[in-house]
């Protein structure tokens, strides 16, 4: 009694003997090679109802090495369970996600029992792992359709095989992957849900029948995207969590550099008042040393002179301490590099946290430099009238 395996090899004997590349309804000339395929086709012959191959022979005729005949060969019965494909792209579009237990790939004269494997299905069989681990980490999957959700925002990822990107599939980096997501880990939720939410920054651009095939070609990014953020994660916080801390740290720096020109504010608007109409308040005078106007001149003068030299001191004050908060920021972004392990610019969305405090500090002490100089010309100007009108 013949079993449905070794039917099923008998099969697979015959389609590599015969060098079979598609189904012809037409009888083609054939010789016999050896043993091994004269058994499978004397079964062949004689249940022609199951094998599908037919010759010129008579019925019931044996076959024997070295032989020569007509044969015809057409798909098998289905009842045999052995699926058989003209080419790999036939095979990867009809198993998205899962491989049939017996087939046959006619192109490559491949048997799924045989040994050694195309490169192609090698690839495909890591591709399927990764398929697995994504079926793993959805919120549901229902066949070759995956859905995620990711910070509220919704992904459906379609399982599509091709073989023009299964053969290009990085190898190294798959695998990395795979053994990063079967390392027993006692973080494996975070794990997970950092392998989710890297698949679904890496694709969410994607076309619907794109994403996949987009996953596939770009490993090493979501490898180094993986490892990225689970290395932030095990430092004991999240990049979210990581990018909040430094938000709530960058107020704190800005209420500090707003604070600088808080503080003077009132000053500031006694500016002009102190340099400028102070000046209009000198009389002329015409007996020098003796008049009270010489004298009321003079202590205007040596108040204007006090005043400048005490908010020229105050400003100086106020830029030495919007550079010192100029040069914290930048040691905090020299230490969130160290951190983070970047040798290049800060991440965008890391950055852009800094950028509104840089630009205030330099606001600030723009601001503050006008106003050095707006108090130097104001007390040159009081000195000019002085010595004009009491002189």
């Amino acid at each position: 009694m013949i079993t449905t395996a070794q039917k099923i090899e008998y099969l697979s004997i015959i389609y590599k003997s015969t060098q079979l590349t598609g189904w012809k309804n037409t009888y083609t000339p054939y010789k016999v090679p050896d043993s091994t395929v004269c058994a499978a086709l004397n079964w062949a012959l004689n249940t022609p109802s199951e094998s599908k191959i037919a010759s010129n022979l008579e019925d019931g005729e044996t076959v024997s090495v070295g032989q020569k005949f007509k044969i015809c060969i057409q798909p098998p019965a289905s009842a045999l369970g052995l699926k058989v494909y003209d080419n790999e792209n036939q095979f990867l579009i009809d198993n998205p996600t899962g491989i049939v237990q017996d087939f046959f790939v006619l192109s490559d004269v491949f048997f799924s029992a045989d040994e050694i494997k195309p490169d192609w299905f090698t690839n495909y069989q890591l591709a399927l792992q990764l398929v697995s681990y994504l079926q793993r980490v959805a919120v549901h999957f229902h066949s070759n359709q995956i859905f995620f959700v990711n910070n509220k925002k919704k992904l459906e990822l379609l399982i599509v095989m091709e073989d023009t990107v299964i053969n290009q599939i990085s190898k190294d980096a798959l695998n990395k992957i795979l053994i990063f997501l079967q390392e027993d880990n006692i973080h494996s939720e975070q794990v997970n849900e950092i392998f989710a939410d890297a698949v679904v920054e890496l694709v969410k651009l994607q076309p619907l029948h794109e994403g996949f095939s987009y996953l596939l070609l770009n490993l090493e990014a979501l490898y180094q995207n993986i490892l990225h953020n689970y290395n932030l994660f095990c430092a004991d916080f999240s990049y979210e969590k990581y990018k909040e801390k430094l938000a709530a740290s960058r107020l704190d720096d800005f209420t500090k550099a707003h604070k600088i020109f808080a503080d003077i504010q009132n000053q500031i608007l006694g500016i002009p008042a102190a340099t400028f109409i102070v000046a209009t308040q000198m009389k002329q005078i015409e007996n020098h040393y003796i008049s009270p106007e010489f004298w009321a001149n003079t202590g205007i003068f040596i108040g204007c002179v006090i005043y400048a030299i005490l908010m020229l001191c105050t400003l100086n004050n106020q830029s030495e301490t919007a550079s010192v908060i100029e040069n914290e920021i930048a040691r905090q972004k020299n230490s969130i590099r160290e951190e983070l392990n970047l040798k290049d610019e800060l991440p965008a969305d890391i950055q852009q946290l800094f950028t509104p405090l840089d630009n205030r500090i330099k606001n600030q002490k723009d601001v503050i430099c006008f106003l050095q100089w707006v108090v130097s010309f104001g007390l040159f100007a009081c000195m000019v009238v002085y010595l004009i009108r009491s002189f």
